[in-house]
This record gives C-alpha cells, sequence and structure tokens, in this order.
C-alpha cells in the first residue's frame, strides 16, 4: 500500500468547538493518479492523525492507534476524475471510528497520513 504524508491539519474550528470533546466530522478531499492519469474507481484508505516524526498517533480510522503502524482496516472511498472526499469522523462509514473534538486541542501537531490501495489492482 502506498503511504503519503501530508502537511498539518489547520482545523478552522471556532474556539467553542475546541474547548470540547465531543466528536468531530472533518471532510478532506484529495486527488489521485494512476500514470499521470486521473484515476476513476474505487480506492481504499487507512487513515491516521500522527505527530510531526510519525512516531505516534493520535486517531485513526479503525481505533487502533497504539503504535504508529498502518491501519488494520480499511474505509473505502468513490474516485471521480481523480477526486475524492472522505468525511473523518463520519461513524456511518464502515470502519470510520469518531474523531474527537479534543484531538486537535490536545495535539498542535497533528498531520494527516493516508495509505492508498486503488481498486483490486493492489496499487
Amino acid at each position: 500500500m502506498k503511504i503519503f504524508n501530508f502537511l498539518p491539519i489547520i482545523v478552522l474550528f471556532s474556539s467553542a468547538h475546541l474547548v470540547h470533546s465531543a466528536p468531530e466530522i472533518l471532510t478532506y478531499s484529495g486527488k489521485m493518479s494512476v500514470s499521470g492519469q486521473p484515476y476513476n474507481g474505487t480506492a481504499e484508505l487507512k487513515i491516521a492523525l500522527v505527530n510531526r516524526t510519525g512516531t505516534f498517533s493520535y486517531w485513526t480510522n479503525d481505533g487502533n492507534f497504539t503504535t504508529p503502524q498502518e491501519p488494520a482496516l480499511a474505509i473505502s472511498v468513490n474516485v471521480s476524475n481523480g477526486i475524492y472526499t472522505v468525511r473523518l469522523g463520519d461513524t456511518s462509514i464502515t470502519n470510520m471510528q469518531a474523531l474527537p473534538g479534543s484531538v486537535f486541542k490536545d495535539h498542535n501537531d497533528a498531520h494527516l497520513r493516508i495509505w492508498i490501495r486503488l481498486g483490486s489492482t493492489g496499487n
């Protein structure tokens, strides 16, 4: 599975959202291509919020963040013309755990890490 590291997450919640620990939903969109062409199809994503060095996970999509490794379970997203959107913390998505609002309050160095497998190709 390919790993993609992204810049720190910038959260634009009001200060009222940051003082409690209720679950939040953070919408994230990305773009993927294969050999320079936009990808169309299904992709499996494994997602984590990690520290700057990637040695500690603050949250993962499958709730197993005791070690900073690839989550065991993936979520499935549809990709059209290379574009996909996923709602981090939306528990209506299979294998998606709630995203506590406190994760950004307690950790000012949260970085998004995504592992991607495209369709049945295993790329």
